[in-house]
Protein backbone atom coordinates (compact mmCIF):
# COMPACT_ATOMS: atom_id res chain seq x y z
CA UNK A 1 0.00 0.00 0.00
CA UNK A 2 1.01 3.57 -0.72
CA UNK A 3 1.14 6.45 1.43
CA UNK A 4 -1.37 9.34 -0.61
CA UNK A 5 -1.26 13.04 -0.67
CA UNK A 6 -3.56 13.00 2.15
CA UNK A 7 -2.47 10.01 4.03
CA UNK A 8 -5.81 8.19 3.20
CA UNK A 9 -4.34 5.16 2.54
CA UNK A 10 -1.95 4.96 5.52
CA UNK A 11 -3.21 3.00 8.60
CA UNK A 12 -1.40 5.38 10.65
CA UNK A 13 -2.87 8.78 9.43
CA UNK A 14 -6.29 9.72 9.60
CA UNK A 15 -7.92 12.11 7.01
CA UNK A 16 -6.88 14.97 8.64
CA UNK A 17 -4.82 15.64 12.38
CA UNK A 18 -4.50 18.74 14.03
CA UNK A 19 -0.57 19.64 12.56
CA UNK A 20 -1.15 17.51 9.05
CA UNK A 21 -4.23 19.69 8.52
CA UNK A 22 -2.28 22.42 9.14
CA UNK A 23 0.77 21.99 7.30
CA UNK A 24 -0.47 19.75 4.34
CA UNK A 25 -0.82 23.20 1.66
CA UNK A 26 2.80 23.95 2.88
CA UNK A 27 4.37 25.43 -0.37
CA UNK A 28 7.50 22.96 0.45
CA UNK A 29 7.78 19.23 1.32
CA UNK A 30 6.71 18.26 4.76
CA UNK A 31 6.40 14.48 6.21
CA UNK A 32 6.16 12.91 9.24
CA UNK A 33 7.70 9.75 10.57
CA UNK A 34 7.45 7.56 13.45
CA UNK A 35 10.34 8.55 15.97
CA UNK A 36 10.51 4.45 16.37
CA UNK A 37 9.88 3.09 13.36
CA UNK A 38 11.06 6.01 10.93
CA UNK A 39 8.12 4.74 9.11
CA UNK A 40 5.99 7.96 6.70
CA UNK A 41 2.87 8.69 8.60
CA UNK A 42 1.61 11.75 6.59
CA UNK A 43 3.14 13.23 3.46
CA UNK A 44 1.89 16.52 1.72
CA UNK A 45 1.17 17.20 -1.76
CA UNK A 46 4.72 19.25 -2.34
CA UNK A 47 6.44 16.18 -0.54
CA UNK A 48 4.97 13.45 -2.82
CA UNK A 49 5.65 15.87 -5.52
CA UNK A 50 9.15 16.40 -4.96
CA UNK A 51 9.83 12.37 -4.11
CA UNK A 52 7.84 10.89 -7.02
CA UNK A 53 6.65 13.66 -9.44
CA UNK A 54 5.29 11.18 -11.61
CA UNK A 55 2.72 9.31 -9.62
CA UNK A 56 2.92 11.16 -6.87
CA UNK A 57 3.10 8.09 -4.07
CA UNK A 58 5.27 6.76 -1.71
CA UNK A 59 6.02 2.91 -1.59
CA UNK A 60 5.36 0.84 1.72
CA UNK A 61 8.04 0.34 4.05
CA UNK A 62 9.90 3.51 3.18
CA UNK A 63 11.16 5.12 6.63
CA UNK A 64 13.19 9.04 7.17
CA UNK A 65 16.74 7.14 6.43
CA UNK A 66 15.37 6.48 3.06
CA UNK A 67 14.82 9.85 2.09
CA UNK A 68 18.37 11.32 2.94
CA UNK A 69 21.45 11.71 1.18
CA UNK A 70 23.70 8.80 1.25
CA UNK A 71 26.44 10.94 3.39
CA UNK A 72 23.22 12.20 5.83
CA UNK A 73 22.37 9.27 7.39
CA UNK A 74 25.00 8.54 9.27
CA UNK A 75 24.88 12.31 10.71
CA UNK A 76 20.97 11.78 10.97
CA UNK A 77 21.03 8.61 13.70
CA UNK A 78 24.58 9.68 15.47
CA UNK A 79 23.73 13.28 15.44
CA UNK A 80 20.39 14.66 14.77
CA UNK A 81 18.06 11.63 16.12
CA UNK A 82 19.98 12.12 19.98
CA UNK A 83 19.21 16.30 19.57
CA UNK A 84 15.58 15.70 18.64
CA UNK A 85 15.33 13.92 21.76
CA UNK A 86 16.76 16.09 24.14
CA UNK A 87 16.24 19.70 22.65
CA UNK A 88 12.87 18.70 20.21
CA UNK A 89 13.81 20.69 17.22
CA UNK A 90 16.83 21.02 14.65
CA UNK A 91 17.69 23.09 11.26
CA UNK A 92 20.53 22.87 8.61
CA UNK A 93 21.44 21.73 5.69
CA UNK A 94 20.31 18.37 4.65
CA UNK A 95 20.89 16.49 1.20
CA UNK A 96 17.64 14.48 0.42
CA UNK A 97 17.12 11.68 -2.03
CA UNK A 98 13.98 11.17 -4.73
CA UNK A 99 12.49 7.61 -5.43
CA UNK A 100 15.51 7.60 -8.06
CA UNK A 101 18.26 7.97 -5.58
CA UNK A 102 18.87 11.89 -7.15
CA UNK A 103 19.85 14.02 -3.86
CA UNK A 104 19.78 17.54 -3.86
CA UNK A 105 20.60 19.69 -0.69
CA UNK A 106 17.96 21.09 0.88
CA UNK A 107 17.46 23.60 4.29
CA UNK A 108 15.43 21.34 6.66
CA UNK A 109 13.88 21.72 9.40
CA UNK A 110 13.22 18.44 12.07
CA UNK A 111 10.78 19.03 14.82
CA UNK A 112 9.71 16.35 17.50
CA UNK A 113 6.20 16.85 18.40
CA UNK A 114 3.05 15.05 19.43
CA UNK A 115 0.00 14.90 17.01
CA UNK A 116 -3.54 14.15 18.48
CA UNK A 117 -4.11 12.33 15.25
CA UNK A 118 -0.63 10.59 14.24
CA UNK A 119 0.72 10.35 18.33
CA UNK A 120 4.67 11.21 18.74
CA UNK A 121 6.12 11.97 15.50
CA UNK A 122 9.17 13.49 13.78
CA UNK A 123 7.93 16.54 11.33
CA UNK A 124 10.54 17.18 8.89
CA UNK A 125 10.29 19.94 6.10
CA UNK A 126 12.23 21.33 3.73
CA UNK A 127 12.86 23.94 1.36
CA UNK A 128 15.67 23.66 -1.57
CA UNK A 129 18.79 25.35 -0.61
CA UNK A 130 19.22 27.20 -4.03
CA UNK A 131 15.91 28.49 -5.51
CA UNK A 132 16.29 28.95 -9.29
CA UNK A 133 15.56 32.65 -9.87
CA UNK A 134 14.42 31.54 -13.43
CA UNK A 135 10.73 29.36 -13.28
CA UNK A 136 11.76 27.84 -16.82
CA UNK A 137 15.03 25.96 -15.40
CA UNK A 138 14.45 22.69 -15.67
CA UNK A 139 16.47 20.42 -13.13
CA UNK A 140 18.61 17.29 -13.24
CA UNK A 141 15.66 15.23 -12.10
CA UNK A 142 13.15 16.18 -14.52
CA UNK A 143 15.47 15.95 -17.12
CA UNK A 144 16.29 12.08 -16.05
CA UNK A 145 12.91 11.49 -15.98
CA UNK A 146 11.51 13.05 -19.33
CA UNK A 147 14.77 10.93 -20.94
CA UNK A 148 13.65 7.74 -19.54
CA UNK A 149 9.95 8.41 -20.46
CA UNK A 150 11.33 9.27 -23.69
CA UNK A 151 13.18 6.32 -24.78
CA UNK A 152 11.41 4.06 -26.82
CA UNK A 153 12.54 1.19 -24.93
CA UNK A 154 12.30 -0.92 -21.64
CA UNK A 155 14.15 0.57 -18.93
CA UNK A 156 13.90 -0.72 -15.41
CA UNK A 157 15.33 -0.59 -12.17
CA UNK A 158 15.42 -3.79 -9.26
CA UNK A 159 16.41 -3.87 -5.88
CA UNK A 160 18.50 -7.13 -4.40
CA UNK A 161 15.51 -9.50 -5.12
CA UNK A 162 14.86 -8.48 -8.17
CA UNK A 163 11.69 -6.42 -7.65
CA UNK A 164 10.78 -3.84 -9.65
CA UNK A 165 12.23 -0.33 -8.23
CA UNK A 166 10.62 1.87 -11.05
CA UNK A 167 9.92 0.77 -14.84
CA UNK A 168 9.89 3.77 -17.23
CA UNK A 169 6.09 4.88 -18.75
CA UNK A 170 7.37 2.64 -22.87
CA UNK A 171 7.67 -0.24 -20.46
CA UNK A 172 4.71 -0.07 -18.70
CA UNK A 173 2.84 0.59 -22.00
CA UNK A 174 4.35 -2.61 -23.67
CA UNK A 175 3.19 -4.81 -20.48
CA UNK A 176 -0.29 -3.27 -20.95
CA UNK A 177 -0.28 -1.04 -17.82
CA UNK A 178 -0.12 2.69 -18.26
CA UNK A 179 1.02 3.35 -14.88
CA UNK A 180 4.64 2.95 -13.99
CA UNK A 181 4.13 2.73 -10.40
CA UNK A 182 1.75 -0.09 -10.52
CA UNK A 183 5.02 -2.04 -10.84
CA UNK A 184 6.73 -1.09 -7.60
CA UNK A 185 7.43 -4.42 -5.79
CA UNK A 186 6.63 -6.66 -8.93
CA UNK A 187 8.72 -9.28 -10.36
CA UNK A 188 8.85 -10.67 -13.68
CA UNK A 189 6.94 -13.86 -12.21
CA UNK A 190 4.33 -11.19 -12.81
CA UNK A 191 4.17 -10.52 -15.97
CA UNK A 192 5.70 -12.65 -18.04
CA UNK A 193 6.35 -16.44 -18.79
CA UNK A 194 8.26 -18.68 -16.31
CA UNK A 195 10.99 -19.44 -17.74
CA UNK A 196 11.79 -16.15 -19.45
CA UNK A 197 11.28 -14.63 -15.55
CA UNK A 198 13.70 -17.28 -14.25
CA UNK A 199 16.51 -16.56 -16.97
CA UNK A 200 15.90 -13.12 -15.92
CA UNK A 201 16.37 -13.50 -12.14
CA UNK A 202 19.63 -15.67 -12.70
CA UNK A 203 21.15 -12.97 -15.12
CA UNK A 204 20.38 -10.58 -12.60
CA UNK A 205 21.81 -12.84 -9.42
CA UNK A 206 24.76 -13.26 -11.28
CA UNK A 207 25.54 -9.53 -11.85
CA UNK A 208 24.89 -9.38 -7.73
CA UNK A 209 27.39 -11.68 -7.21
CA UNK A 210 30.23 -10.72 -9.93
CA UNK A 211 29.32 -7.02 -10.28
CA UNK A 212 29.58 -7.44 -14.05
CA UNK A 213 26.87 -6.17 -16.34
CA UNK A 214 25.90 -8.59 -19.12
CA UNK A 215 25.48 -6.86 -22.76
CA UNK A 216 23.37 -7.41 -25.54
CA UNK A 217 21.64 -10.21 -24.55
CA UNK A 218 19.30 -11.50 -27.04
CA UNK A 219 15.39 -12.42 -25.44
CA UNK A 220 12.32 -14.25 -26.29
CA UNK A 221 9.17 -13.37 -24.96
CA UNK A 222 5.21 -14.12 -26.05
CA UNK A 223 3.11 -12.05 -25.64
CA UNK A 224 -0.22 -12.19 -24.05
CA UNK A 225 -1.78 -13.55 -27.60
CA UNK A 226 1.29 -16.33 -27.77
CA UNK A 227 2.63 -14.28 -30.61
CA UNK A 228 6.51 -14.41 -30.06
CA UNK A 229 8.79 -11.36 -29.31
CA UNK A 230 12.37 -10.77 -29.22
CA UNK A 231 14.34 -7.86 -27.49
CA UNK A 232 18.03 -7.20 -26.95
CA UNK A 233 18.69 -7.02 -23.36
CA UNK A 234 22.01 -5.18 -21.46
CA UNK A 235 22.32 -5.54 -18.04
CA UNK A 236 24.00 -3.42 -15.17
CA UNK A 237 24.74 -3.58 -11.64
CA UNK A 238 22.76 -0.67 -9.55
CA UNK A 239 24.82 0.96 -6.69
CA UNK A 240 24.52 4.15 -4.58
CA UNK A 241 27.01 7.05 -4.03
CA UNK A 242 29.37 4.80 -1.51
CA UNK A 243 29.45 2.15 -4.71
CA UNK A 244 27.68 -0.33 -2.33
CA UNK A 245 25.75 -2.53 -4.83
CA UNK A 246 22.08 -1.78 -3.99
CA UNK A 247 20.42 -3.88 -7.21
CA UNK A 248 20.05 -4.00 -10.86
CA UNK A 249 19.17 -2.53 -13.51
CA UNK A 250 18.83 -2.66 -17.55
CA UNK A 251 17.56 -1.21 -21.08
CA UNK A 252 15.28 -3.73 -23.20
CA UNK A 253 14.65 -2.43 -27.04
CA UNK A 254 12.33 -4.98 -28.90
CA UNK A 255 13.90 -6.66 -32.18
CA UNK A 256 10.89 -8.61 -33.63
CA UNK A 257 10.79 -6.28 -36.14
CA UNK A 258 14.29 -6.73 -37.30
CA UNK A 259 14.78 -10.47 -36.66
CA UNK A 260 11.43 -10.66 -39.18
CA UNK A 261 13.26 -8.46 -41.41
CA UNK A 262 16.35 -10.85 -41.14
CA UNK A 263 14.52 -13.84 -41.69
CA UNK A 264 12.43 -12.41 -44.62
CA UNK A 265 16.14 -11.69 -45.92
CA UNK A 266 17.11 -15.41 -45.91
CA UNK A 267 14.08 -16.23 -47.28
CA UNK A 268 14.71 -14.11 -50.54
CA UNK A 269 18.45 -15.34 -50.47
CA UNK A 270 17.37 -18.52 -50.75
CA UNK A 271 15.31 -17.94 -53.34
CA UNK A 272 17.82 -16.41 -55.39
CA UNK A 273 20.21 -19.13 -54.45
CA UNK A 274 17.48 -21.51 -55.75
CA UNK A 275 16.90 -18.99 -58.94
CA UNK A 276 20.55 -18.71 -60.09
CA UNK A 277 20.79 -22.64 -59.38
CA UNK A 278 18.10 -22.71 -61.81
CA UNK A 279 20.03 -20.74 -64.16
CA UNK A 280 22.95 -22.57 -64.69
CA UNK A 281 21.03 -25.96 -64.48
CA UNK A 282 19.59 -24.63 -67.80
CA UNK A 283 22.89 -23.22 -69.08
CA UNK A 284 24.40 -26.40 -68.14
CA UNK A 285 21.93 -28.97 -69.44
CA UNK A 286 22.94 -28.49 -73.03
CA UNK A 287 26.74 -28.80 -71.80
CA UNK A 288 26.64 -32.23 -69.91
CA UNK A 289 24.03 -33.21 -72.40
CA UNK A 290 26.48 -32.67 -75.31
CA UNK A 291 29.41 -34.09 -72.62
CA UNK A 292 26.89 -37.25 -72.03
CA UNK A 293 26.22 -37.76 -76.10
CA UNK A 294 29.88 -37.67 -77.31
CA UNK A 295 31.10 -40.87 -75.17
CA UNK A 296 27.53 -42.41 -75.36
CA UNK A 297 28.05 -42.12 -79.58
CA UNK A 298 30.93 -44.38 -79.21
CA UNK A 299 29.82 -46.86 -76.95
CA UNK A 300 27.10 -47.52 -79.08
CA UNK A 301 29.36 -47.65 -82.35
CA UNK A 302 31.48 -50.19 -80.11
CA UNK A 303 28.27 -52.25 -79.26
CA UNK A 304 27.59 -52.43 -82.70
CA UNK A 305 30.39 -53.53 -83.66
CA UNK A 306 30.91 -56.12 -81.09
CA UNK A 307 27.30 -57.56 -81.96
CA UNK A 308 28.17 -57.93 -85.54
CA UNK A 309 31.89 -59.23 -84.69
CA UNK A 310 29.99 -62.21 -82.09
CA UNK A 311 27.13 -62.39 -84.81
CA UNK A 312 30.13 -63.73 -86.84
CA UNK A 313 31.56 -66.04 -84.13
CA UNK A 314 28.96 -67.62 -83.40
CA UNK A 315 28.69 -69.81 -86.39
CA UNK A 316 32.45 -70.64 -86.22
CA UNK A 317 31.95 -71.62 -82.73
CA UNK A 318 29.39 -74.19 -83.78
CA UNK A 319 32.19 -75.60 -86.48
CA UNK A 320 34.68 -75.88 -83.70
CA UNK A 321 32.28 -77.62 -81.52
CA UNK A 322 31.66 -79.96 -84.73
CA UNK A 323 35.25 -80.81 -85.57
CA UNK A 324 35.79 -81.46 -81.44
CA UNK A 325 32.79 -84.39 -81.59
CA UNK A 326 34.16 -85.59 -84.76
CA UNK A 327 37.56 -85.50 -83.57
CA UNK A 328 36.34 -87.26 -80.71
CA UNK A 329 34.53 -89.48 -82.41
CA UNK A 330 37.33 -90.70 -84.97
CA UNK A 331 34.95 -89.33 -87.76
CA UNK A 332 37.20 -87.71 -90.63
CA UNK A 333 37.47 -84.05 -89.84
CA UNK A 334 37.50 -82.91 -93.61
CA UNK A 335 34.36 -81.61 -93.72
CA UNK A 336 34.57 -79.85 -90.30
CA UNK A 337 37.93 -77.87 -91.38
CA UNK A 338 36.54 -76.83 -94.52
CA UNK A 339 33.64 -75.44 -92.90
CA UNK A 340 35.65 -73.22 -90.58
CA UNK A 341 38.21 -72.10 -93.04
CA UNK A 342 35.13 -70.81 -94.67
CA UNK A 343 33.90 -69.04 -91.66
CA UNK A 344 36.72 -67.58 -90.59
CA UNK A 345 37.32 -66.10 -94.24
CA UNK A 346 33.76 -64.99 -94.59
CA UNK A 347 33.52 -63.41 -91.05
CA UNK A 348 36.90 -61.97 -90.88
CA UNK A 349 37.54 -63.53 -87.34
CA UNK A 350 40.90 -62.56 -87.38
CA UNK A 351 39.72 -58.45 -87.49
CA UNK A 352 37.81 -59.18 -84.76
CA UNK A 353 39.47 -61.09 -82.43
CA UNK A 354 42.52 -58.10 -83.07
CA UNK A 355 40.39 -55.64 -82.35
CA UNK A 356 37.02 -56.29 -80.00
CA UNK A 357 39.70 -56.12 -76.91
CA UNK A 358 40.26 -52.92 -77.86
CA UNK A 359 36.71 -52.14 -78.69
CA UNK A 360 35.37 -53.00 -75.40
CA UNK A 361 38.34 -51.19 -73.50
CA UNK A 362 36.77 -48.03 -75.69
CA UNK A 363 33.40 -48.44 -74.33
CA UNK A 364 34.51 -49.18 -70.59
CA UNK A 365 35.86 -45.44 -71.04
CA UNK A 366 33.14 -43.77 -72.00
CA UNK A 367 30.88 -45.95 -69.73
CA UNK A 368 33.37 -44.23 -67.06
CA UNK A 369 33.52 -41.21 -68.64
CA UNK A 370 29.28 -41.17 -68.70
CA UNK A 371 29.43 -42.31 -65.32
CA UNK A 372 32.05 -39.49 -63.84
CA UNK A 373 29.61 -36.52 -65.65
CA UNK A 374 26.64 -38.20 -63.78
CA UNK A 375 28.43 -37.77 -60.51
CA UNK A 376 29.68 -35.00 -61.13
CA UNK A 377 26.80 -33.74 -61.74
CA UNK A 378 25.00 -35.14 -58.54
CA UNK A 379 27.94 -34.36 -56.53
CA UNK A 380 27.98 -30.39 -57.82
CA UNK A 381 23.96 -29.52 -56.30
CA UNK A 382 23.14 -32.48 -53.66
CA UNK A 383 19.57 -32.29 -53.01
CA UNK A 384 18.89 -31.20 -49.27
CA UNK A 385 22.37 -30.92 -48.43
CA UNK A 386 22.13 -27.58 -46.08
CA UNK A 387 24.03 -28.87 -42.76
CA UNK A 388 27.76 -27.68 -42.65
CA UNK A 389 30.38 -30.66 -42.54
CA UNK A 390 34.02 -30.85 -44.05
CA UNK A 391 35.14 -31.23 -47.32
CA UNK A 392 37.63 -31.13 -49.62
CA UNK A 393 38.33 -28.16 -52.00
CA UNK A 394 40.16 -30.03 -54.52
CA UNK A 395 37.15 -32.41 -55.00
CA UNK A 396 34.66 -29.00 -55.47
CA UNK A 397 37.23 -28.19 -57.86
CA UNK A 398 37.32 -31.17 -60.29
CA UNK A 399 33.51 -31.84 -59.87
CA UNK A 400 32.96 -28.16 -60.77
CA UNK A 401 35.02 -28.65 -63.56
CA UNK A 402 33.63 -31.43 -65.29
CA UNK A 403 30.15 -30.22 -65.02
CA UNK A 404 31.11 -27.07 -66.84
CA UNK A 405 33.51 -28.53 -69.54
CA UNK A 406 31.27 -27.62 -72.11
CA UNK A 407 31.50 -24.25 -71.06
CA UNK A 408 35.39 -23.38 -71.14
CA UNK A 409 36.58 -26.85 -73.75
CA UNK A 410 36.06 -24.71 -77.06
CA UNK A 411 37.22 -21.58 -75.70
CA UNK A 412 40.26 -22.17 -73.92
CA UNK A 413 42.42 -24.67 -71.76
CA UNK A 414 42.54 -25.51 -68.21
CA UNK A 415 45.45 -25.70 -65.71
CA UNK A 416 45.05 -26.56 -62.26
CA UNK A 417 47.34 -26.87 -59.55
CA UNK A 418 45.61 -28.21 -56.55
CA UNK A 419 47.88 -28.96 -53.32
CA UNK A 420 47.67 -32.48 -52.66
CA UNK A 421 47.98 -31.92 -48.82
CA UNK A 422 45.35 -29.68 -48.42
CA UNK A 423 43.18 -30.09 -45.48
CA UNK A 424 39.80 -29.79 -45.22
CA UNK A 425 37.05 -26.52 -44.59
CA UNK A 426 33.98 -26.74 -42.80
CA UNK A 427 30.76 -25.52 -44.58
CA UNK A 428 28.57 -26.32 -47.75
CA UNK A 429 30.26 -28.23 -50.44
CA UNK A 430 27.06 -27.41 -53.07
CA UNK A 431 27.03 -23.82 -52.36
CA UNK A 432 30.32 -23.54 -52.55
CA UNK A 433 30.51 -25.50 -56.44
CA UNK A 434 28.22 -22.87 -56.83
CA UNK A 435 30.91 -20.08 -56.26
CA UNK A 436 33.63 -21.83 -58.46
CA UNK A 437 30.73 -22.26 -61.05
CA UNK A 438 30.84 -18.59 -61.53
CA UNK A 439 34.28 -18.28 -61.66
CA UNK A 440 34.88 -20.82 -64.38
CA UNK A 441 31.78 -19.64 -66.55
CA UNK A 442 32.89 -16.03 -66.14
CA UNK A 443 36.33 -16.72 -67.13
CA UNK A 444 35.15 -18.65 -70.06
CA UNK A 445 32.71 -15.62 -70.70
CA UNK A 446 35.46 -12.95 -70.37
CA UNK A 447 38.12 -15.18 -72.83
CA UNK A 448 35.12 -15.54 -75.14
CA UNK A 449 34.76 -11.87 -75.05
CA UNK A 450 38.60 -11.20 -75.74
CA UNK A 451 38.45 -13.25 -78.44
CA UNK A 452 35.45 -11.54 -80.11
CA UNK A 453 37.44 -8.36 -79.39
CA UNK A 454 40.76 -9.66 -81.28
CA UNK A 455 38.86 -11.07 -83.46
CA UNK A 456 41.08 -14.69 -83.37
CA UNK A 457 39.74 -18.02 -81.76
CA UNK A 458 42.93 -19.03 -80.27
CA UNK A 459 42.42 -20.52 -76.80
CA UNK A 460 42.29 -18.28 -73.53
CA UNK A 461 43.85 -20.35 -70.26
CA UNK A 462 42.03 -20.76 -66.78
CA UNK A 463 44.36 -21.79 -64.25
CA UNK A 464 43.07 -22.58 -61.13
CA UNK A 465 45.52 -22.95 -57.84
CA UNK A 466 44.54 -24.37 -54.76
CA UNK A 467 47.20 -24.20 -51.22
CA UNK A 468 47.59 -23.26 -47.99
CA UNK A 469 47.74 -19.51 -46.32
CA UNK A 470 48.46 -19.29 -42.95
CA UNK A 471 45.09 -20.51 -40.81
CA UNK A 472 43.23 -20.11 -44.47
CA UNK A 473 42.97 -22.73 -47.45
CA UNK A 474 43.28 -20.67 -50.85
CA UNK A 475 41.72 -20.88 -54.20
CA UNK A 476 42.28 -18.89 -57.34
CA UNK A 477 40.72 -18.55 -60.45
CA UNK A 478 42.85 -16.65 -63.25
CA UNK A 479 42.25 -16.19 -66.43
CA UNK A 480 43.18 -14.55 -69.69
CA UNK A 481 40.25 -12.47 -70.88
CA UNK A 482 40.22 -9.07 -71.38
CA UNK A 483 39.95 -7.80 -67.77
CA UNK A 484 37.38 -5.79 -65.75
CA UNK A 485 36.93 -2.12 -66.68
CA UNK A 486 38.02 0.79 -64.11
CA UNK A 487 34.59 2.35 -64.21
CA UNK A 488 32.76 -1.53 -63.34
CA UNK A 489 35.25 -2.25 -59.96
CA UNK A 490 33.59 -0.99 -57.54
CA UNK A 491 29.87 -2.55 -58.27
CA UNK A 492 31.48 -5.76 -59.46
CA UNK A 493 30.12 -7.52 -56.27
CA UNK A 494 26.78 -5.40 -56.38
CA UNK A 495 23.52 -7.50 -56.34
CA UNK A 496 21.71 -7.50 -60.45
CA UNK A 497 25.11 -5.60 -61.87
CA UNK A 498 26.80 -7.11 -64.70
CA UNK A 499 29.02 -6.22 -67.78
CA UNK A 500 27.53 -9.05 -69.98
CA UNK A 501 25.32 -8.98 -72.98
CA UNK A 502 21.63 -8.89 -72.21
CA UNK A 503 20.14 -12.78 -71.66
CA UNK A 504 23.55 -14.10 -71.14
CA UNK A 505 24.12 -12.72 -67.40
CA UNK A 506 21.51 -11.91 -64.21
CA UNK A 507 24.36 -9.65 -62.33
CA UNK A 508 23.36 -12.16 -59.47
CA UNK A 509 26.29 -14.57 -59.44
CA UNK A 510 29.39 -12.76 -57.80
CA UNK A 511 27.09 -11.05 -54.75
CA UNK A 512 25.25 -14.61 -54.15
CA UNK A 513 29.36 -15.82 -54.52
CA UNK A 514 30.66 -12.90 -51.91
CA UNK A 515 27.87 -13.78 -50.02
CA UNK A 516 28.66 -17.47 -49.53
CA UNK A 517 31.94 -16.75 -48.95
CA UNK A 518 31.12 -13.89 -46.01
CA UNK A 519 28.70 -16.87 -44.53
CA UNK A 520 31.62 -19.71 -44.49
CA UNK A 521 33.98 -17.43 -42.33
CA UNK A 522 36.06 -16.54 -45.55
CA UNK A 523 37.11 -13.29 -48.17
CA UNK A 524 36.63 -13.10 -51.75
CA UNK A 525 38.51 -10.27 -53.67
CA UNK A 526 40.19 -9.58 -56.99
CA UNK A 527 42.93 -8.39 -58.97
CA UNK A 528 42.14 -7.41 -62.81
CA UNK A 529 44.30 -5.63 -65.58
CA UNK A 530 42.42 -4.46 -68.68
CA UNK A 531 43.97 -6.58 -71.39
CA UNK A 532 45.53 -9.25 -69.45
CA UNK A 533 42.39 -10.93 -67.12
CA UNK A 534 41.57 -11.34 -63.91
CA UNK A 535 42.03 -13.24 -61.00
CA UNK A 536 39.52 -13.73 -57.96
CA UNK A 537 40.80 -15.22 -54.55
CA UNK A 538 38.56 -17.00 -52.09
CA UNK A 539 40.39 -17.72 -48.85
CA UNK A 540 38.22 -19.96 -46.27
CA UNK A 541 38.83 -20.63 -42.52
CA UNK A 542 40.05 -24.01 -42.19
CA UNK A 543 38.26 -26.61 -40.25
CA UNK A 544 38.96 -26.51 -36.78
CA UNK A 545 40.71 -30.27 -35.79
CA UNK A 546 38.09 -31.76 -33.57
CA UNK A 547 40.00 -32.44 -29.71
CA UNK A 548 40.14 -36.12 -28.55
CA UNK A 549 38.35 -36.89 -25.77
CA UNK A 550 40.29 -36.42 -22.22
Amino acid sequence: MSTSPTGHDSPHAPAATTHAALLSRAPWPLAFFSPKSGQVLHANKAFLQWYNPEHKTIPDGKTLTDFLGVADVATFQNRLAPHLMVFGTWQGPLSLSDIWGSEQPHQVALLRLQDPGLGEAYALLAAPAHVPTDSAQISDRELLHALLDGLPQRVYFKDLQSRFLRVNAFMARELGSGNPADFIGHTDFDYFAGSHARRAYEDEQRILQTGAPLLDIEEKTNTPDNQPRWSTASKFPLRDRTGKLIGTFGISRDITAQRQAEADRQAMEIQLHLHQKLESVGRLASGVAHEINTPAQFITDNLHFIKKAAQGMLPALAAYRTLRTALKQGADPSAALAEIDRLESSTRLDFAIRELPQTIDDAMEGLTRVSQIVRSLKEFSHPGRTASSHFSVNRCVETTLSVARHEWKYVADVDTQLAPDLPPVLGNSDEFNQVLLNLIVNAAHAIQEAQKASGTSDKGRISITTRTHEQHVEVAVADTGHGIPESARPQIFDPFFTTKDVGKGSGQGLAISRNVIQKHGGTIAFETEVGRGTTFTIRLPLAPVPQPAP
